[in-house]
């Protein structure tokens, strides 16, 4: 017995040794980063312009906006033709008047004094093919609808916006639907809540994310449902109520940008709870020179509006 306690306290000594052996301090000096050019601009197909916003990132103890930039020069090309420079038009934005073409291969490119070159280059979307989306009001689900196109590779985001409630729903005022349930296969598992099971469908954070992996050239039909809140729903008297559906293509880059996003966005969840083994994400990003993204996509949507009235008393 004594030779046991011996043992274990020998072997508790070596990792105390271990342990304060490896310990060193670091010190960083975090006022010593230099700022670095942000660069956004997300592109849909169809649009009239083209919007770019250049700012600064800053230090980790600074407070209030990111510096913006409003000294650059921001140019746009088109399949490697100049289309024009966007000009500056307050809080770091700089815009151009555009015609966004599906397939077009757009690069922004931007100047700014006494700096190397920042640019970021986007692929657009082409429109989604036989898409549709009804509302099955029986059983509360979306149903989706769409071709995949064959020619080329795509990412679809499906999710939908509704009203805010503040006691009266608010149009003016859109949320995110929190949680997408369904049974389907096809999304992608990155931001699954549960896993499936016979009665309680998967449930999903906010997208469906789905990857035309083997789905080349095929019709797709993707149905879901939102998760309604513990509270009560009810119809007011008077007021307006708002949702929109919609199916998304991205470009690779806005589909890593976005999945990295969410991704993170969990992480930081995770940290409060788990800190030892938190571990921070970079966020994805595909400019040159700079930090930030350039972007583009598609989208087909279905609105639904519901107009309530005044109830008459009997």
């Amino acid at each position: 017995m004594k030779k046991e306690v011996v043992g274990i306290f020998l072997v508790l000594l070596v990792w105390e040794l271990l342990l304060n052996g490896c310990e060193q301090k670091l010190h960083l000096d975090l006022n010593a980063q230099s700022p670095v050019p942000v660069v956004n601009s997300i592109l849909m197909a169809g649009d009239d312009s083209v919007r770019v916003r250049v700012t600064w990132t800053k230090n980790v103890y600074e407070q209030g906006d990111f510096p913006v930039e409003a000294n650059a020069l921001v140019k746009l090309y088109k399949n490697d033709h100049f289309v024009g420079e966007c000009r500056y038009r307050k809080e770091g934005w700089y815009v151009i008047t555009h015609h966004v073409e599906a397939t077009g291969v757009y690069r922004v490119e931007v100047n700014i004094p006494g700096k190397p070159l920042v640019w970021g280059e986007t692929r657009v979307p082409v429109p989604l093919l036989n898409a549709s989306i009804e509302c099955d009001s029986l059983q509360e689900r979306i149903i989706n609808r769409w071709t995949d196109r064959e020619e080329e590779k795509n990412f679809y985001w499906l999710s939908t916006t509704h009203s805010s409630q503040n006691g009266v729903p608010d149009t003016l005022h859109m949320e995110l639907q929190s949680y997408l349930q369904t049974n389907s296969t096809l999304p992608d598992a990155f931001n699954r809540s549960f896993d499936f099971d016979e009665e309680i469908p998967a449930e999903y954070d906010y997208y469906l994310r789905v990857e035309d992996c083997g789905l080349s050239g095929k019709e797709i039909e993707l149905s879901y449902k939102g998760r309604r809140s513990g509270y009560y729903y009810w119809e007011p008297d008077t007021g307006c109520y708002k949702s929109t559906r919609y199916i998304l293509s991205l470009d690779e880059n806005y589909d890593h940008y976005l999945k990295s996003s969410i991704v993170n966005d969990d992480y930081l969840s995770a940290m409060d709870s788990e800190p030892l083994f938190y571990a921070p994400l970079w966020t994805y990003s595909n400019i040159h020179g700079g930090t930030g993204l350039v972007a583009s996509y598609s989208k087909y949507e279905d609105l639904f509006i519901q107009v309530f009235t005044k109830r008459e008393e009997w």
